[in-house]
Order: structure tokens, then sequence, then C-alpha cells
């Protein structure tokens, strides 16, 4: 699957390793799993940021309470910034 230029291979995952309700926001957070937080630094955010709508980016916020805490971290690096508010 290729989404603005960025590239995920997509493969069978166990509902439980798949907590968010969102497409989106199941395929970023097991996107950011398999890379690892080795792998997942600001150049890396800040082209997820560019990709992802908004509306995308609240969304994957509103599950952050569902995922592990290094990718909740960089979730909120990816949602930080939105049109002068800061998330905490």
């Amino acid at each position: 699957m290729c989404v603005n230029g960025l590239v995920f291979e997509l493969s069978y995952a166990a509902p439980k390793d798949l907590p968010a309700a969102s497409r989106i926001s199941s395929l970023v957070f097991q996107s950011f799993g398999v890379l690892g937080r080795k792998s997942v630094d600001g150049r890396l955010i800040a082209r997820v940021r560019k990709s992802l709508t908004v509306q995308q980016r609240e969304e994957l916020l509103r599950n952050v309470g569902h995922i592990t805490d290094w990718v909740s971290a960089v979730v909120r690096q990816i949602v930080r910034n939105e049109v002068g508010a800061v998330h905490t």
C-alpha cells in the first residue's frame, strides 16, 4: 500500500494487535511497531504529519490510549502544532 509516497507492507495481524477503530490509526500504529522505536525519527514524523489530514491526525490522538507508550509519544509529536494548538 502506498500513501503519498510512503510505502506500507500490510500483513496479517490479530485483532488484539489493532485496537484502534480507525483503519488509518491501525495502519500508523502497526507501522511504527514494525519499524521499531529506533527507526522512527523526526524526518519520518514530519512526513507522516504531512501525509495525514488534520482530521486523521486528531483521530490518531483520540486512539493513543490503546497503544504502547513510545508510539503514543510519537503520535503526540505528529499531532503537535495543529493550527497553533498544542495537544498534551
